[in-house]
């Protein structure tokens, strides 16, 4: 059994959060131990605590910089990038700096897709070597009694009838959903359909 330390930038209601508790439930299902906690939190455990953890995981690279003032040498740091890190992030020389401390530290790095593994490769080509790509995937449990209208309907007072278009996401400026909702409106299809977004509001 190894024991394992997660962190990442926000609990509960982050995608990052999600993706934390999924890769937990796998690494434990290995027998392993797995404690999850946000990146803050874990800058305040004592150095007895976090010593104490043989591998940590982070997500974000750049939100993970202060682990590297915390972690021993002989902490393995296995680093998940965040879309943000590679999308966001990179644009700016301060921010891309420092998550160039966080990438050189690393045993291992992995991405979510191809072209963020590509991106990462781009920006700092002798990385190639320790990132790897883990592709996402979705657990689906379908109720046969769960009926979506009805769900619109005595939560949202929504009655229309056409064709829903449906966006699963976090409402937040990064993912930038007001796009997809300014495309739709000036297109043929709100004529015929409505967009209903479902997902957090996890910042202004």
């Amino acid at each position: 059994m190894v024991k394992i330390l997660f962190t990442c930038p926000k609990l509960s209601t982050s995608g990052n959060f999600t993706s934390a508790m999924r890769i937990r439930a796998h690494l434990q299902a290995f027998g392993h131990h797995v404690d999850v906690c946000s990146i803050a939190d874990s800058l305040l455990l004592s150095p007895s605590s976090i010593h104490s953890y043989s591998i940590i995981f982070t997500i974000h690279a750049y939100k993970s910089t202060g682990l590297l003032k915390v972690i021993s040498e002989d902490t393995k740091l296995v680093l998940l990038f965040g879309g943000t890190d590679l999308n966001e992030n990179m644009k700016y020389d301060e921010q891309r700096d420092s998550m160039k401390q966080v990438v050189d530290r690393c045993s291992q790095c992995v991405t979510f897709s191809q072209p963020l593994k590509e991106l990462a490769c781009s920006a700092w080509p002798d990385i190639a070597d320790k990132v790897s790509t883990i592709h996402q995937g979705i657990r689906t449990c379908p109720s046969e009694s769960f009926r979506f209208r009805d769900y619109l309907r005595t939560t949202y007072s929504y009655t229309a009838q056409s064709k829903i278009l449906l966006l699963v996401a976090g409402i937040r400026p990064v993912k930038d959903p007001l796009f997809l909702l300014e495309e739709f409106a000036n297109s043929e299809l709100a004529n015929t359909m409505s967009f209903v977004v479902i997902g957090p509001l996890v910042s202004n």
